[in-house]
């Protein structure tokens, strides 16, 4: 025979929309997860809030921060601050503000994230800043010598010739 204690618990998991609390203040359902200040429940975003898993605002304007995994930590950069992206065997080195971060992951995965608008791909191991880009002197075969505000030289290859339209859009 069940104490009155135990046939109250086993008639609440008995009943389906049993949502309250028992003695010890648990419930027996699970809450929902709560919902942030910035996302509808349908989950699409409001207006102005600024995602860093979007690649672009609602309104239409770029993300203002990129999130990097580097060596264990979840690090904030400031895309404004960002001059360059360099390929290094299986990481991107991300050169911002003077500081170097690593991060793992493949240049193709980091063009699709990045503001097209903002970031072109000058060389199969290299994206740039076009804010940042200070001079463009053409080279032999096509190629050219890009330097950024930072002084830092990189070379943009024949094959990559949409960095040239999107430097005409922005200058």
């Amino acid at each position: 025979m069940q104490s009155s204690k135990a046939q109250a618990v086993a008639m609440r998991m008995a009943s389906p929309a049993a949502a309250e609390p028992l003695h010890n203040g648990h419930s027996l359902n699970p809450p929902k997860a709560p919902v942030p200040a910035d996302v509808h429940e349908n989950g699409s975003a409001v207006k102005g809030s600024s995602l860093v898993q979007r690649r672009d605002g609602i309104d239409g304007s770029a993300r203002q921060h990129l999130r990097v995994v580097s060596r264990g930590r979840i690090i904030v950069v400031p895309v404004a601050d960002i001059e360059c992206f360099t390929a290094a065997a299986n990481y991107i080195e991300i050169h911002a503000a003077g500081v170097t971060y690593t991060m793992r992951s493949t240049m193709n995965q980091l063009q699709q994230r990045l503001n097209d608008k903002a970031f072109a791909r000058i060389h199969r191991s290299a994206i740039v800043n076009l804010a940042h880009v200070k001079d463009c002197k053409s080279l032999r075969r096509g190629d050219s010598l890009i330097t950024l505000l930072s002084g830092r030289e990189l070379i943009a290859t024949r094959n990559h010739k949409d960095f040239y339209r999107a430097l005409r859009e922005v200058s």
